[in-house]
């Protein structure tokens, strides 16, 4: 009974239906076509869909592009990485600064640049600064520069001490005596 039954589910399932269905005295035949067709057309146009929804995605994501970014590592003489360390990024037309601190794998990244030339400068205490001019940022582009920062000395030093005032404002008595101290060199 099992396998009578099969070969007649196939059939039907390839046959075309015809219903007739009456609605307000009227008599009405829809035709259908059969399943295979109809889940066929169906596919079709589902992957039809997803395609046209995926070109429009790429297109749309393409066109909103209108910077650039510049990303890369600050590193040392023996190619260690620097955290901490302070990247500036100037617009040479503009003159618009970002200052980024790296992390702590030393890496830096400005992100959404105007397309321009830009300098990238790099500098740590107790390092050398490092520039870079004549970065070339393109729309959609990520252009990586790698800082090296050599050891270098600190070359000033600026102490400021506070010293007692001369005149004193406690006292209403005229005159003094003026005390002059040599200048150092």
């Amino acid at each position: 009974m099992t396998a009578a039954r099969t070969p007649a589910a196939a059939l039907t399932r390839y046959k075309k239906v015809v219903k007739v269905t009456r609605l307000n005295g009227k008599t009405i035949a829809l035709k259908r076509e059969p399943l295979h067709q109809l889940e066929d057309t169906v596919k079709a146009t589902a992957r039809a869909l997803v395609c046209l929804a995926c070109v429009l995605a790429a297109a749309s994501a393409h066109a909103q592009s209108t910077t650039g970014s510049i990303s890369g590592t600050v590193l040392d003489q023996s190619k260690a990485i620097l955290p901490g360390a302070t990247v500036s990024v100037t617009n040479v037309e503009t003159a618009a600064t970002r200052s980024i601190a790296t992390d702590a794998d030393g890496r830096y990244r400005a992100l959404n640049l105007t397309p321009g030339r830009y300098s990238v400068v790099g500098e740590l205490s107790g390092f050398t600064k490092t520039t870079i001019n004549n970065v070339l940022v393109q729309i959609g582009r990520d252009i990586p520069i790698d800082l090296m920062l050599s050891v270098g000395g600190v070359s000033e030093n600026v102490t400021v001490a506070g010293e007692t005032a001369l005149l004193d404002l406690s006292t209403a008595v005229v005159g003094g005596v003026a005390r002059c101290s040599p200048a150092s060199p």
